[in-house]
């Protein structure tokens, strides 16, 4: 029985991501503006909740998803840095040692953790900036890993660069719903401080 390679679960992850995305889309063009316009409407106290689309939920679970699928990435930086180097630094394995695979394991494990946070209260603006900022990192570091120092080829770039740039554009077209008009989940999920 064969497993699944590292590269086919990336791609796997990118295309439910891309449909999650369409989908998303397509429904906050059916119910965001509705939300939005109530919540204009009928201003409520920060404890109050509005009517929300399930698309918060889905946030917290592309989040939750994305952070269980990176601990793949960090085992390996922690304890296979070779074949990180060879899955991921294809172009030049060579410079991918032992404390550089740790280094990119704990960035890894940072922006999890960022997720996660993120995932559980999205209306904490610095934590939704932050979360935001460090997909642009990775797509920046992508980028000129690929384009400037050819350490990664386009093809090893492709699958974190674009988790990374679909992150980005997610966040970036909810920033305004989820940092203003997003209620808590419930449960005990949400509840953090909405200021910022």
């Amino acid at each position: 029985a064969r497993t699944p390679s590292v590269t086919a679960l990336r791609r796997w992850l990118v295309f439910v991501a891309l449909l999650r995305l369409l989908l998303v889309r397509l429904e906050w063009k059916a119910q965001g503006e509705e939300v939005l316009q109530q919540a204009e409407r009928e201003p409520r106290s920060k404890s109050q909740s509005i009517n929300q689309p399930h698309f918060i939920f889905d946030l917290l679970l592309f989040f939750t998803s994305l952070s269980l699928f990176i601990l793949l990435t960090i085992y390996l930086g922690f304890f296979l840095p070779q074949k990180l180097a060879s899955n991921l630094f294809d172009r030049a394995p060579h410079l991918v040692n032992d404390l550089t695979g740790r280094l990119f394991a704990v960035w890894t494990l940072t922006t999890c953790a960022l997720c996660l946070v993120c995932a559980r209260d999205p209306r904490v603006r610095p934590v939704y900036a932050a979360t935001l900022f460090s997909f642009g990192a990775a797509a920046a570091f992508f980028a000129s890993e690929a384009l400037v120092f050819g350490t990664v080829s386009l093809r090893s770039a492709a699958n974190p660069g674009t988790i990374a740039g679909i992150s980005l554009v997610w966040m970036g077209m909810g920033w305004s719903y989820y940092t203003r008009h997003a209620s808590s989940l419930g449960g005990g999920i949400g509840g953090g401080n909405t200021t910022g």
